[in-house]
């Protein structure tokens, strides 16, 4: 009797999303023939993967509450079909209670607002994954298998895909009608990119050491790659950074205290002696604030009034073209829609109709491309209006208690003066972070800065995504909106919760991390030293390192990826680049490769293989935002995803579709 079959390759989270719409629709779905599923994950960790495993260090925190983590798709799923019974949809925090009232341990006596270890993450992600197999397995039709091995390739059989592994599975070979991949970020080889091949050639010839990539912390990090009193450069201020900050500190026996008014880390003597931390911005993410919205998120969130889908379309409409301009078209919708939300905060809904009215003519004028300028000039343009407002009601009361809304200070909070120290810069930096740990304690209804941005970067997420997906910027701005503007937004709103910037801010005032390089440092190798040589371009500053980390989320790049098996099915032609043909000069590849609506790969030659499918990070560069824990009752993004491949699989499975389609 023919068999269906599904290989899925990578058992993370984006697996058990996967698995649950498979186990709760397979009910209604009429197999002709028995469908065998085998899932292959090269670390075992099945449900989470490696990076989310139960296992990993608990030093290293979520930066979303409980409450507000999901695992399944729920009724505003659209397309989501049959729903898993709420055993099965539980949220992070509802399955910690279960846990505790199971086990009475307090590591799971979470409330709803708690922020979370992320190692509890990855045991819900573990526990359902396996409660999602059982209901698979209990269907008289459906037989899951699962491999702990690598697969480093897949070939062509007849109709079929042949999936390679490492180790190889002794047996029948291993052909399948369809082929999930879900192998979440693969890091990328240091060798195929010129400043980390000089980084990485420098320490093996010397007894520098340069680590990448950074996961699993307990194998990258051990004391005999990062010795106790050695001195550490940590490339990237991002969460991996502060996983890796956290583990080499609080992960060797050190702590924090409360003191009077502030909080102290204690050494243990394990430590490195130094930790110099650095990036293009010079600064950490922001802290995310306290969600208020949380128990209401479709009622509390943003709803645009400047950055809406109708104004990008209306601005091309009238430039009579798809791609935008980032900075000229929807950078000052940006901080139009952020100074709006920030005064409505601070002065009430009273003034936020008012601001609303008097900006409409210069909106008007905008949205029909008559103001020339730079992208400054047009954000003042905008703005003015507001500001104007602004000063006028504050003119009947304390205009010195009016926290002012000041875009530069939202793009650049540090303010660089001529000739400044090391010193000063740490300073600064320490009071910045002390006044947005204290903002983000307000939280993102009341505070008017947090408000700004988690009201435009998160809740107008769809807006912007819908603005620069797939080409919607010229090849030139789509460049500048990845190397500028993508970290903006990650430093706004996509930060550690405040008790994790807390911990970061005692380090610095501790003078454990080191932030003295400032903005936009040069790394180099000082050969006669035989150590890291790291130099301050704006701040003057410099610094020598026995270990160099690189901390940062690679993008997915098949050509860069230490993965065999991107990396093979790039090498012949299975998969492609993307590439972003709005330019009148040559082509931008931001790394991605080419997918169909269906997540399927296109080939070389332009051809859509419906074999294969992707699910994850594939579309890096291309797609605004596409990752991150689901949402619950947020029609969230990886949930939707993972319910239209489940579709479209089933329609496979009953319609028994070509193979492949030109």
């Amino acid at each position: 009797m023919p068999v269906t079959s599904l290989a899925i390759v990578g058992a993370g989270p984006t697996c058990t999303y996967v698995m649950e719409r498979l186990a709760a629709t397979v009910g209604g779905i009429r197999l002709e023939n028995p469908l065998t599923i085998h899932v292959f994950d090269k670390s075992g960790e099945f449900g989470a993967g490696e990076v989310h495993s139960p296992r990993q260090p608990r030093t290293s925190p979520l930066n979303r509450v409980a409450g507000l983590v999901g695992f399944a798709a729920d009724d505003s799923v659209e397309g989501a079909g049959e729903l898993s019974p709420p055993a099965l949809r539980p949220n992070l925090h509802q399955w910690c209670q279960r846990k505790f009232d199971e086990t009475r341990d307090p590591l799971f006596d979470l409330a709803a607002d708690d922020w979370p270890q992320r190692f509890l993450h990855g045991l819900a992600l573990t526990d359902l994954f396996h409660r999602y197999i059982e209901v698979l397995r209990a269907h008289p039709q459906v037989d899951v298998q699962l491999h702990r091995a690598e697969v480093v390739d897949l070939k062509d059989s007849t109709e079929r895909l042949r999936v390679v592994t490492d180790p190889p599975i002794k047996g029948a070979p291993l052909e399948y009608d369809r082929v999930l991949i879900a192998t979440g970020h693969t890091p990328n080889d240091p060798c195929r990119s010129a400043a980390e091949r000089n980084w990485w050639g420098f320490a093996q010839r010397t007894e520098a050491d340069y680590i990448s990539p950074l996961y699993p912390l307990d194998s990258a990090l051990t004391q005999t790659a990062v010795p106790p009193g050695s001195i550490v450069a940590c490339r990237g201020m991002g969460l991996s950074a502060v996983d890796a900050i956290l583990f080499l500190t609080e992960g060797r026996g050190g702590y924090f205290e409360e003191t009077d008014d502030d909080l102290r880390y204690v050494r243990s003597g394990n430590e490195p002696a130094s930790i110099i931390a650095f990036s293009r911005s010079g600064l950490f993410l922001q802290t995310r604030p306290r969600n208020a919205k949380a128990n209401d998120l479709p009622g509390l969130a943003h709803r645009g009034r400047f950055l809406t889908v109708r104004a990008v379309e209306h601005l091309r409409a009238v430039a009579q073209s798809r791609p935008l301009d980032f900075e000229l078209h929807l950078l000052p919708l940006i901080a139009l829609e952020m100074c709006f939300v920030h005064y409505r905060t601070q002065l009430g809904p009273e003034f936020g109709v008012q601001a609303e009215d008097v900006t409409q003519a210069r909106y008007r004028r905008f949205l029909s491309g008559l103001v020339p300028g730079t992208p400054d000039a047009r954000i003042r343009f905008l703005l003015e209006p507001i500001e104007d407002e602004t000063a006028r009601w504050a003119g009947a009361g304390d205009p010195a208690a009016l926290d002012r809304f000041q875009w530069d200070r939202v793009v650049q909070p540090i303010e660089i003066t001529p000739d400044m120290s090391s010193e000063d810069y740490r300073d600064a930096v320490l009071r910045f972070m002390a006044d947005d740990i204290a903002a983000a304690d307000r939280g993102n209804l009341a505070d008017p800065a947090k408000a700004a941005a988690d009201g435009v970067w998160r809740d107008l997420r769809p807006v912007i995504s819908h603005a620069i997906d797939h080409g919607g910027l010229t090849a030139g701005s789509h460049d500048r909106f990845l190397r500028i503007y993508l970290g903006l937004n990650n430093r706004l709103v996509n930060g550690p919760s405040g008790p994790v910037a807390e911990k970061i801010r005692a380090l610095v005032r501790d003078r454990l991390v080191d932030l003295g390089l400032g903005p936009e440092p040069i790394v180099d190798c000082d050969e006669e030293r035989g150590r890291f040589r790291l130099s301050g371009s704006i701040v003057k500053a410099e610094r020598h390192a026995n270990v160099l980390i690189d901390a940062r989320v690679h993008r997915f790049d098949p050509a860069a990826t230490s993965s065999p098996l991107h990396a093979n099915l790039y090498r012949r032609g299975m998969v492609r680049k993307w590439r972003n043909r709005a330019t009148a000069g040559p082509p931008f590849e931001p790394g991605g490769i080419e997918l169909t609506d269906d997540f399927n790969p296109v080939d070389t030659d332009g051809r859509a293989d419906f074999r294969l499918a992707f699910l994850g990070p594939y579309t890096d560069g291309i797609t605004f935002f596409r990752l991150g824990a689901p949402l619950p009752h947020q029609n969230h993004h990886v949930v939707r995803n993972a319910a239209r491949w489940t579709r479209r699989f089933w329609d496979d499975v009953a319609g028994d579709s070509a193979n492949v389609a030109s």
